[in-house]
């Protein structure tokens, strides 16, 4: 470590003078000082080193000081010197003639001036105020050249093969057909006792009928014949608790009223419940099969749901693109399958990285499938229509076929026309909307390109998963999550969570937010009857020999179809954003303006800017001057915290001195007499010897002539104050 003396030596031999910028400077010193116990970790040439930097550094010092003797010295200009100076040398229109003619002259084009700068200055304010808004310009372009065909989705309606899936659904089948036909006719006792023995497992979601009352509603279990009365109105979902009574069906049901049907859903407990209610029977039992379907098949693996679909063979037939077979165009490396809880096994084609392009429109340039769809081998309870279903989206994008599929009808051609679109939208604080969603705190639960429906599902899912403890079995999981099929009474918290955040302004709406670019198709879709009457027959007869049927089943018009997709015009529309004024064009409408209304320029600003900095300098140095003036007043003013002694204390001080004491001529006796004998020159000596008393020292503060020579614990007391 450095020595003391080696510290004192380099800093005074730099700084050496009594300025008030090498004051800082002697602070600096004394936290150095402090710092030394550091010295060890930083050596001494880097400390060394920072004293250079200072030493070097000498311009600031300068600088300082010229600020220093600038304002001691005070203003140079006054205000109205310096106004009247920039109104003779301006180039701006108006402030000269403030200042020439006579005072009519004057007043007139002060006024005017001034009216002038506050239009301007109001139009600038309007600018701004269009410039904060971020408005957009939207321009749509038309662009020709080769497009990329997108992927297609195909499904069956049908998730699974009825002779594959009857041995687990048996029992549920004959529970439904005993429920069907016990709804609107008159069933045995002894079958409805059947048909009870079954209910045990179908418990917790009982289908009831509700009638709707003048004061309230009822609702009868239709296999217990159980009821139960509530006051109110009857909602699409209903809660209430459940208050179950006997015999409910043989009371007489009261006149006016509505009937409708739909199945309970409760929770654990069984103390609080919902109820779904439908308009027609035919759609409340295909939505209470399909959640018996989805509690049956909760144990099956995917693996083992997908086998008992239906493969790509089955579905299909045949499929060509721009002439030639989609595996000449190896088609088969842009092919992949997925399991859709609704719709079973799907099939995606033209999938990849490199999809297909198309270089001119048409249906000879696009792709041509025919599908067949074994409609025999339905499950009846389940699937309510027949055919398949297709969908368009891009490469990359998960298709919701729930909400963009198109049904391709049995029997038919259906040719769908296609149109794309590019979209493209400004980031923040144009627009909002995210390039990838990786900015939001939603997770992408499928991790696939973001767009809003996946941002949307995937916080269903999250708040699904938080709540009722399970995920929804249509979207995929979170880490560590597994799906509801095997929770008995996910049914009740799934419909409770789905009316509250579809009902409400959730969160779930103000989290995602809109891709800032898309593709979207916009289709033409046209139908027609394939194959026609006089070819059917040998259509028929070759499709039924490609596909090699077994067991006397032939392909007829109920099981295959034709789909044509292909490009309408040879361009695609491109819509972009762009912003409706940038820093340029807000720039030149403030020039535009300031140009109109003074005849200025930018050199103009720069004069009124310099003005305006002179101004603040004046004042800078009229208030530094102001303030020395008034600390100078209060030094010469000694101020005092006690009264001002009056005349009777100076005199009682004074008598009081010991030098003003009166002295006792020798010989004088105490009683104040003089003796008898007593001569002229002694009664002179008895009179007081006048003399003034010395001013008191002790009130003076005596302070160290020079601050370099008074000892160290001095020197460094006065820089802690500073």
């Amino acid at each position: 470590m450095l020595p003391q003396e080696m510290w004192t030596w380099f800093f005074w031999s730099k700084f050496s003078t009594n300025s008030p910028l090498n004051l800082y400077y002697h602070k600096l010193f004394l936290y150095f000082k402090k710092f030394s116990m550091y010295q060890p970790v930083f050596g001494d040439d880097k400390i060394l080193m920072l004293f250079r930097v200072l030493q070097e550094n000498m311009w600031l010092r300068r600088y300082m000081t010229r600020v220093l003797h600038r304002i001691q010295k005070g203003p140079l200009f006054t205000t109205s010197e310096l106004l009247i100076w920039y109104c003779q040398n301006t180039n701006t229109h108006g402030p000269g003639r403030v200042i020439a003619g006579g005072p009519k002259k004057r007043t007139a084009w002060m006024l005017i001036t001034l009216t002038v700068l506050c239009v301007m200055l109001w139009q600038w304010y309007e600018i701004a105020q269009e410039y904060l808004s971020y408005g957009v310009t939207v321009t749509v372009t038309m662009g020709f050249q080769k497009l990329n065909f997108p992927a297609v989705t195909i499904c069956n309606l049908n998730p699974y093969r009825f002779s594959a899936i009857n041995k687990y659904i048996e029992e549920l089948d004959n529970y439904t057909q005993l429920v069907l036909n016990g709804l609107y006719t008159e069933v045995g006792r002894d079958e409805w006792k059947f048909t009870r023995g079954l209910a045990k497992h179908w418990d917790f979601t009982p289908l009831v009928w509700i009638e709707k009352l003048p004061n309230g509603f009822r609702v009868t279990d239709i296999v217990s014949e159980k009821c139960e009365w509530q006051n109110g109105t009857l909602s699409q979902v209903v809660q209430s608790n459940m208050v179950l009574q006997d015999n409910c069906l043989s009371q007489e049901q009261p006149r006016g009223s509505e009937k409708g049907i739909g199945f309970r859903l409760c929770d654990l407990s069984g103390h609080e419940c919902l109820y779904k209610v439908f308009n027609s029977a035919v759609n409340a039992i295909r939505s209470w099969y399909q959640l018996q379907l989805l509690d049956l098949l909760g144990d099956l693996s995917q693996a083992d749901k997908a086998k008992l679909g239906y493969t790509a063979k089955d579905l299909i037939h045949a499929c060509i693109f721009s002439g030639q077979t989609c595996e000449a165009k190896s088609q088969a490396r842009n092919f992949s399958s997925f399991f859709h809880p609704i719709y079973g096994n799907c099939y995606t084609i033209n999938s990849g990285d490199d999809p297909l392009q198309v270089s001119n429109p048409g249906v000879e340039f696009g792709m041509s499938l025919i599908l067949s769809i074994d409609q025999h081998d339905y499950v009846p309870y389940l699937m309510r229509s027949a055919g398949a279903l297709v969908m368009l989206h891009p490469q990359g994008s998960y298709p919701f076929l729930q909400e963009g599929g198109i049904y391709i009808l049995p029997g038919m051609e259906t040719s769908i026309g296609i149109e794309m679109e590019d979209i493209e939208l400004l980031g923040p604080p144009y627009s909002n909307c995210t390039k990838d969603g990786l900015d939001l705190s939603v997770p992408n639960l499928y991790n696939m390109t973001y767009s809003f429906q996946v941002c949307l599902t995937s916080c269903f899912q999250m708040h699904m998963v938080r709540e009722c403890g399970c995920g929804y079995y249509l979207y995929p999981l979170p880490p560590g999550a597994e799906y509801c099929q095997k929770n008995s009474h996910w049914a009740y918290c799934y419909y409770k969570l789905y009316h509250r955040l579809s009902h409400e302004n959730t969160s779930c709406m103000d989290a995602c937010k809109q891709p800032c670019s898309d593709k979207e198709y916009h289709m033409t879709i046209s139908m027609a009857d394939w194959p026609s009457e006089t070819s059917e027959k040998w259509i028929f007869h070759i499709l039924s020999k490609e596909k090699n049927t077994s067991g006397g089943a032939k392909i007829n018009r109920n099981n295959i179809m034709k789909v044509n997709l292909y490009f309408e015009e040879f361009n695609h529309k491109t819509t972009m954003e762009s912003p409706a004024q940038t820093l340029i064009t807000l720039l030149s409408n403030f020039g535009g303006l300031f140009g109109l209304w003074m005849g200025g320029s930018v050199l103009c600003i720069i004069e009124a800017a310099e003005i305006i900095v002179d101004l603040m300098w004046i004042g800078i140095i009229w208030l530094a001057a102001k303030m020395k003036e008034l600390r100078a007043r209060s030094q010469k003013q000694p101020s005092f915290s006690d009264a001002p002694p009056s005349i009777q204390q100076l005199e009682q001080q004074g008598h009081v001195n010991s030098v003003c004491e009166t002295e006792t001529v020798p010989g004088v006796g105490d009683s104040g007499g003089p003796p008898p004998a007593q001569t002229e020159e002694v009664e002179s000596a008895q009179q007081p010897i006048p003399s003034t008393p010395p001013p008191k020292y002790e009130a003076l503060n005596v302070r160290c002539p020079h601050l370099l020579k008074c000892d160290s614990d001095r020197w460094e007391e006065f820089v802690d104050r500073l």
